[in-house]
């Protein structure tokens, strides 16, 4: 399987699916992050508490997975999860500091 077609959202999706069956829910997968888990792109988040952070989008492992702001390609967990409340507000530039 190539990288991006283990990026791709639709094929997350199936997945899981076929892990948990009728159990599976993507309804906590916030479909303006999709774009950026795929991508691998690097973004600039406003939560919904003010706080404006910045990383990759993830995803959890589970049943209901939902998105998680990753800090640095190198990062295997996040405390920072990822809701259709939160606002993205740019994109980071590889050579942006």
């Amino acid at each position: 399987m190539s990288a991006s077609a283990n990026r791709s959202y639709e094929a997350l999706c199936n997945r899981r699916r076929s892990q948990y069956g009728q159990q599976f829910s993507a309804e906590s997968l916030a479909p303006q992050f999709v774009r950026f888990y795929e991508t691998g792109q690097r973004i600039i988040v406003e939560t919904k508490y003010g706080e404006t952070l910045r990383g990759y989008v993830g995803v959890t492992t589970g049943w209901k997975p939902c998105f998680l702001l990753m800090h640095n390609t190198r990062s295997i967990s996040s405390s920072n999860t990822l809701s259709a409340d939160d606002k993205i507000i740019g994109t980071v530039n590889k050579f942006d500091r």
